[in-house]
């Protein structure tokens, strides 16, 4: 298939008996053709000038109106004894030209060569000789031609060869315009490109005055994970290249036949299951539940998402095993759970909490800004953060996750996410954005402030959810009525007050006023080092108190009058304060 104008449409020709493509429009053979570069390499005619069995000239392409011009990757070169070789141009209305000089080995007669640069997106061009000097003998034949360079060094050039060839290798560009993409507009219009998902191509739009026909010239490719023709429907496929593919034998030896005493967790793409290689490694295999278009996509989705990542606390994808009708999902084994599990069964410490969130945000922030194409997950919850062995937090699940251009939001007509984390402009305007992420990340802050689950009967009905439960405490001035017992214990005021006020900026009801993550890391990293200053300074305090006690003299059975605050109310009369160290 083809652009529907025909310009890059591909004909074979087998009136020689070996098929030879060539570009029907142009009619000129085609030798390669990359993508990538957006460049073909087709034949072109060598000029000669007086020359024994050679015609005076051939016709070369003239590429005006098309869509490819000849490329500077090209080099021109004069083989000659005494003449000037010129190559000009009128494209565009310009006159351009360009050219060489030929000297003369004198001793010998012999000819020489020379070279000249091209113009940039020439487009048709015709070449003359002159001749100048006493070097006219009955050998005389001068030639030029225009080759591709890459061609041209790689074959240590023998010019007389080259003389007995009627062509040469030639290098074209080409570019794509909007005039061009009338069946294909909406697919390729640069605004909308991640509407469809990630599998589907980035492309760009630009105005380059020194381009063939001074259009807007528009440049696909395939997404970071993709390879493949982005200019073909469908034409990016995933790249397992650089991924370990299993055998679906070795996973089901590794998991004893996907074995429910196996299960590690069950979620709506399916079950994972502990499994052990060969080697001995322990390793988690996410298999899907039902064998669904949907499901398949999502779970090539994470394959392509994972493979794109390399950050301390996103869980690692291993590999993945292609035999099986569904993909199965190879990853790291993360041995202590959810957070979830530690926030509402074993009580966290508040440092812990601090620092695993801490963690959450940094990887977050990575995945939107500091990834190649920003990455939104998508569907953060507390239960789809893990715990390593040294209680590290690990990101994962990111079967709905996808990656998106730089200043794209993204549009999507399905629903993503977990109800209760899930953003509520979402619901409003179908769009998907880095702070979507933000207001969830926010739910599982509150989550290690209070301890409480997303959803409680036990709650009066306007206040059952927990972002509402939350929003309410706050706004009534009692957010430490509902604050988790061992971190109201463990965490000094203005730190909970600080984590609080940065839960409730990510709630936002308006996604414009969230803060990034890169902002929500930076907050959480700053009351961290606040929370360890103020651990340090309280152990500080404590080994002085004892320190002090050690070296005091004084009798231990001094009466003291309490008339103020403390922890049972008044103030600590002066006559309570002994000197300890004289």
């Amino acid at each position: 298939c083809y652009i529907n104008d025909g310009w890059f449409q591909i004909i074979c020709d087998n009136s020689t008996g070996n098929p030879t493509p060539f570009l029907n429009r142009t009619n000129l053979e085609v030798q390669e053709i990359s993508v990538e570069e957006y460049t073909l390499r087709v034949r072109n005619p060598i000029t000669f000038s007086n020359c024994s069995n050679k015609p005076i000239s051939r016709q070369t392409a003239n590429l005006e109106g098309t869509p490819f011009a000849y490329s500077q990757k090209n080099i021109f070169t004069a083989v000659g004894c005494g003449v000037m070789a010129t190559i000009t141009s009128n494209s565009n209305g310009y006159v351009i030209s360009s050219g060489c000089s030929s000297e003369c080995n004198i001793s010998t007669n012999r000819s020489d060569t020379c070279e000249a640069a091209l113009p940039s997106s020439l487009s048709d061009f015709s070449t003359s000789f002159q001749d100048y000097g006493n070097y006219r003998t009955q050998s005389s034949c001068h030639y030029a031609f225009l080759a591709d360079s890459d061609w041209f060094g790689n074959n240590s050039p023998n010019f007389s060869a080259i003389r007995e060839m009627d062509y040469v290798p030639v290098m074209l560009e080409w570019s794509l315009f909007h005039s061009t993409t009338d069946v294909y507009g909406t697919f390729f219009e640069p605004n909308l490109t991640t509407i469809y998902g990630s599998h589907q191509p980035y492309c760009r739009s630009y105005y380059d005055s020194s381009s063939i026909n001074e259009s807007s010239r528009l440049e696909c490719s395939c997404r970071r994970g993709y390879k493949g023709n982005p200019y073909l429907l469908d034409g990016c496929q995933v790249n397992v290249e650089k991924i370990k593919l299993f055998n679906s034998k070795e996973l089901e030896t590794a998991t004893d036949h996907y074995n429910v005493d196996r299960i590690l967790g069950q979620g709506g793409q399916g079950t994972v299951y502990k499994g052990m290689l060969t080697d001995g490694r322990i390793v988690a295999v996410k298999k899907s539940k039902v064998v669904d278009g949907g499901e398949v996509a999502q779970l090539i989705n994470e394959i392509v998402i994972l493979s794109q990542i390399n950050h301390r606390n996103v869980v690692k994808l291993l590999g993945c095993c292609l035999e099986t009708e569904v993909p199965l999902l190879v990853y790291e084994f993360i041995p202590k759970g959810t957070i979830y599990q530690y926030l509402h069964q074993q009580n966290e410490e508040w440092q812990m909490r601090l620092r695993i969130v801490a963690e959450v945000a940094g990887a977050l922030s990575y995945l939107h800004s500091a990834a190649g194409f920003p990455i939104y997950h998508r569907d953060i919850k507390s239960t789809n953060i893990l715990l390593d062995e040294e209680y590290r937090a690990k990101v994962a699940d990111f079967g709905t996750s996808r990656s998106v251009s730089i200043d794209q939001t993204h549009l999507t007509t399905h629903q993503h996410g977990t109800f209760g984390y899930l953003d509520p402009d979402y619901f409003q305007s179908n769009q998907f954005t880095d702070k979507s992420d933000v207001y969830s990340f926010g739910v599982v802050l509150v989550e290690l402030l209070t301890g409480e689950k997303l959803v409680s009967l036990a709650r009066s009905p306007e206040v059952r959810g927990l972002v509402a439960y939350f929003n309410f405490s706050m706004e009534e001035n009692r957010l430490f009525d509902i604050v988790d017992a061992q971190v109201k214990e463990e965490g000094v005021t203005e730190d909970i007050l600080a984590v609080a006020t940065l839960a409730k900026r990510c709630l936002d009801l308006s996604g414009k006023r969230r803060p990034t993550m890169k902002e929500v890391a930076m907050a959480l990293e700053w009351i961290q080092k606040s929370v360890k200053a103020s651990k340090l300074q309280q152990n500080q305090e404590e080994v002085e108190y004892v320190r002090n006690e050690l070296i005091c003299d004084c009798p231990w059975d001094v009466a003291s009058e309490s008339t103020g605050s403390g922890f049972n109310g008044g103030t600590a009369s002066s006559k309570d304060s002994l000197p300890l160290l004289s």
